[in-house]
């Protein structure tokens, strides 16, 4: 088991149980097995780290673009003393918290909102009065290709300057020259789905150019999960057809 996550089911609307079997043969579709592996395989890379990081007593975590994640409202004991930080858009927030009312889901205490553009470049002015210098974990997942490199950038850099020890677990998709086989076709669906949907991919990375742009803006470390590793460490053995992928890929930097 990777992720319990049984929010989702209660707030992402057509995930009740019903919904859920009268649209098993479209889940099963090999796109939508990728999609899901992406889903469960980043949350449970970056709920790792997180709780790595408190244990070391890092008391703040930032979602990044946090649209419907759920873990907020599914944490674990040991994130009771952390401070959550939603970031997102506020039109994006909006209709998270009407589903999370219309599901009687009550935000834990320990949740705050701040409505940032990650886009319009308004990041480090939002986290100033909240950071008072302290080291934090953020998660950037799901996120990065739908900005432009340029805003990528800039969120990066403002994590870059935080306190020492801060860390980021985001993902980044590939392109689609470095794609092969099934992972392209699944890369071209997922791009196409996206742009209908009115949120287009605007930005991919090659693994060794986006290690490197981390390094030279100020990060310490840089782990970058190869598909082979994920492979590994969260799937080995699994029999229902999940499996990492090379599309979407999963990085830890420090500061």
């Amino acid at each position: 088991m990777l992720i319990r996550d049984s929010v989702a089911m209660k707030i992402v609307p057509g995930l009740h149980g019903a919904g859920i079997e009268a649209r098993r043969a479209e889940f099963q579709r090999p796109i939508a097995r990728l999609a899901r592996a992406q889903a469960v395989l980043r949350a449970r890379y970056a709920e790792d780290a997180l709780r790595g990081a408190a244990i070391r007593n890092v008391s703040l975590y930032v979602i990044l673009g946090a649209g419907f994640d759920t873990f907020a409202y599914r944490q674990p004991a040991w994130a009771k003393t952390l401070t959550i930080i939603e970031v997102d858009r506020p039109e994006a927030q909006a209709a998270k918290r009407e589903c999370l009312t219309d599901a009687s889901v009550e935000p834990p205490a320990n949740v705050r909102y701040l409505s940032v553009d990650l886009e319009a470049g308004a990041l480090a002015d939002a986290l100033e009065e909240i950071m008072l210098g302290r080291p934090a974990f953020f998660s950037f997942l799901g996120v990065c290709q739908y900005l432009s490199g340029e805003a990528v950038e800039q969120v990066l850099l403002v994590i870059a300057r935080q306190a020492p020890n801060s860390q980021v677990a985001l993902t980044f998709n590939l392109p689609e020259d470095m794609l092969t086989g099934d992972d392209r076709a699944a890369a071209r669906l997922g791009a196409d789905a996206a742009a209908e949907a009115g949120e287009p991919w605007l930005s991919c990375f090659r693994p060794d150019e986006l290690i490197e742009g981390l390094r030279s803006l100020g990060f310490r470390t840089v782990e970058h999960l190869t598909p082979r590793e994920a492979q590994i460490r969260y799937f080995e053995g699994r029999r229902d057809g999940l499996h990492a992928s090379s599309v979407q890929q999963c990085v830890l930097a420090t500061v």
